[in-house]
């Protein structure tokens, strides 16, 4: 009876210890807490997205450049033409009047020809505009031509009138010969006219294509204005021939 008992409590004993082996066994393979809290990054993440660059470029300016031409300012002292013709027995300065030669120049330029069409005695302000039946050959007409020296380098022919005094003008007219003159002779393409107090500083009123009618001698060019001057300029454009007969400016 004491070997049972002594058995059992040996028995106890081992089961305790085996018991206990087991369990030291257990707690040692359980994963140890981390003590330590992920660290936070202090850092923010970078964007990986770059700032889309613009696309846009600056848009170019839509100002127009600012002319450097002074405007035009009326003299208040300038005189009041009260509808007279004031450039009527006015002289004048001009460019180079044609001196056609004959066959061996292709009836072309010569410098020492006779002017075939010449100004005599101030036609352009004599007051007497040519009659509209009147020939190529009536003395009332000058005759400029393309092919003048000069006119390239003026971008045509020209004629400048002193007015001797500075006028409020509102209508300025050429009267050039139509294609009724035959013999090649055609209004010209382009009449323009200019002011100016002093003769240097000019201003342009504008431009004008002359009336024509090939039943008439005359092709006048008229342009209607408001503006002040002593001087007047008229440059005309012509694609052979230019006639013409008289100015007027009132």
């Amino acid at each position: 009876m004491k070997k049972l008992s002594l058995l059992l409590a040996l028995l106890m004993v081992l089961t305790c210890c085996v018991l206990a082996s087991c369990s030291e066994e257990e707690t040692s393979s359980a994963p140890e807490a981390s003590s330590t809290a992920p660290a936070t990054s202090s850092t923010a993440p970078e964007s990986s997205e770059e700032a889309p660059e613009s696309s846009e470029e600056a848009p170019e300016s839509s100002e127009e450049e600012v002319s450097t031409e002074p405007e035009f300012e009326k003299n208040p002292d300038a005189l009041a033409t009260e509808g007279a013709n004031v450039a009527e027995g006015k002289t004048y300065t001009r460019s180079l009047l044609y001196r056609q030669g004959g066959a061996d120049v292709e009836w072309g330029w010569d410098e020492n020809a006779n002017i075939a069409y010449p100004d005599d005695a101030n036609d352009l302000t004599d007051g007497a505009i040519a009659a509209d039946d009147a020939a190529y050959t009536d003395a009332a007409w000058m005759g400029f031509h393309k092919n003048a020296p000069d006119y390239a380098e003026n971008n045509g022919a020209w004629i400048i009138v002193d007015l001797e005094n500075s006028y409020v003008l509102s209508e300025l007219t050429l009267y050039t010969g139509s294609i009724f003159l035959g013999s090649g002779i055609a209004a010209p393409t382009n009449v323009e006219f200019l002011v100016s107090e002093d003769g240097e500083e000019w201003y342009s009123v504008g431009s004008v294509v002359p009336t024509t009618d090939e039943t008439v001698a005359n092709a006048p060019a008229t342009i209607e204005c408001d503006v002040t001057g002593r001087y007047v300029k008229i440059v005309v454009q012509t694609p052979g021939w230019a006639f013409l007969s008289e100015f007027t400016a009132k």
